[in-house]
């Protein structure tokens, strides 16, 4: 694979880069048959990201300054991705230390309570985030409207999910695992074990089977970061709650 990305970097230079290291599932031999090969380049300016296509492979390229690699500790959302994805990462290209003090860092990483705390509170400003698609889950429930369903069905699946991740702080590396990290992390008696199938889909379930479950996930989710709330976001949500509850 480094010959390959070697030969990969010959037909498609960058320049002046301080090092090179892969992440995702090429970092550690899992990948399948279409997945990318993720590249991240330091650099000493920040650039856009891009991907090219090369000899039936496509390459997703990051780049990071030296700046962006300290602050990765002090932004939770930020945190839950780059964890596993550094402690993973197959270090190409380092002659300043800059990856490999990263990794080590990562290795080393704890969560903290003021960091649980604070990923608590992020988790409960995602859930916000996703109200507009449950809502318009509501909505297609009540009238039978596939549009709206579908149009929420994002929110109530992955959505969730991401707002459990931050919950209860599970890190993972690609979204390869992202689900079965998730749902392997419920305590056994945790109902959204159950539901999670249905929702996703990964059961014989109709549409509105998947968005009943949703609602419910979201149910839970929402009762779970009720202390979190300032009184007026809490009046909102246990309303949100109620109706939610009403119609399925």
């Amino acid at each position: 694979m480094e010959d390959f990305i070697m030969e990969f970097l010959s037909k498609n230079p960058v320049n002046n880069y301080l090092a090179l290291a892969i992440t995702g599932s090429y970092a550690i031999n899992e990948q399948k048959k279409l997945s990318d090969i993720d590249l991240l380049f330091i650099t000493s300016e920040p650039r856009e990201g891009m991907i090219k296509i090369y000899n039936g492979h496509y390459f997703s390229i990051s780049f990071k300054t030296p700046e962006m690699l300290l602050s990765y500790k002090k932004n939770v959302n930020e945190l839950m991705y780059a964890v596993e994805t550094f402690k993973r990462m197959k270090i190409l290209y380092d002659p300043e230390h800059l990856l490999s003090k990263l990794k080590e860092d990562m290795e080393a990483f704890q969560w903290t309570s003021v960091l649980k705390e604070h990923s608590k509170h992020k988790a409960k400003e995602e859930l916000i985030g996703f109200l507009e698609e449950v809502q318009k889950s509501v909505e297609g429930l009540k009238s039978n409207h596939v549009g709206k369903m579908l149009n929420g069905i994002y929110g109530l699946t992955y959505g969730m999910f991401y707002v459990i991740r931050l919950r209860d702080q599970i890190c993972t590396g690609s979204d390869n695992e992202f689900y079965d990290a998730v749902v392997n992390q419920l305590e056994d008696k945790d109902p959204i074990r159950e539901l999670a199938p249905i929702a996703f889909g990964l059961t014989q379930s109709t549409l509105h089977d998947r968005i009943d479950a949703g609602l419910e996930i979201f149910i839970h989710v929402s009762n779970s970061l009720m202390d979190f709330y300032a009184h007026e976001e809490k009046d909102y949500m246990m309303k949100l709650v109620q109706e939610v509850i009403v119609v399925i």
